[in-house]
């Protein structure tokens, strides 16, 4: 599934309500606050910093346990234009920033994705459902 955004803030937050293991993953180190003023620039690049930090705090602290309880499988790639997360259950979600083609690349947009850990949505599926409601793409590539 995928859908492209004007900012950053409106595409994570609907990602967000559409998927609890997304919002948990951005949400369990720590409650991301959103900005008073999100309509500045600065705002928007300082909510998307907070938001990759808490992503890149769970992998780093998701270390194996004495019991042996399967913790250390969550990943997380970041280059400058690329977020890509994984959870422990294989969920795939994230995002790429790339330049507006329609006003000479001076304002950025962001396309949003999430990849079932099986592949292909199973039949019936209600996250499938809640990004189609949404006005997500099936297609994610």
């Amino acid at each position: 599934m995928k859908k492209t955004f004007d900012k950053f803030s409106t595409g994570i937050l609907e990602m967000m309500e559409a998927s609890y293991s997304v919002d948990d993953a951005i949400n369990m180190m720590g409650k991301i606050t959103f900005p008073q003023d999100i309509n500045k620039k600065w705002n928007e690049v300082e909510f998307e910093g907070k938001v990759v930090a808490n992503l890149a705090k769970n992998v780093a602290l998701d270390r194996q346990t004495g019991n042996g309880y399967g913790w250390g499988q969550c990943e997380i790639h970041i280059d400058a234009g690329k977020v890509d997360y994984e959870t422990r259950g294989g969920l795939r979600f994230g995002w790429k920033c790339t330049p507006r083609e329609d006003n000479g690349g001076w304002d950025e947009q962001w396309t949003f994705y999430i990849f079932h850990p099986q592949g292909e949505f199973p039949e019936g599926s209600t996250l499938k459902a809640a990004f189609l409601e949404k006005g997500w793409s099936e297609n994610p590539a």
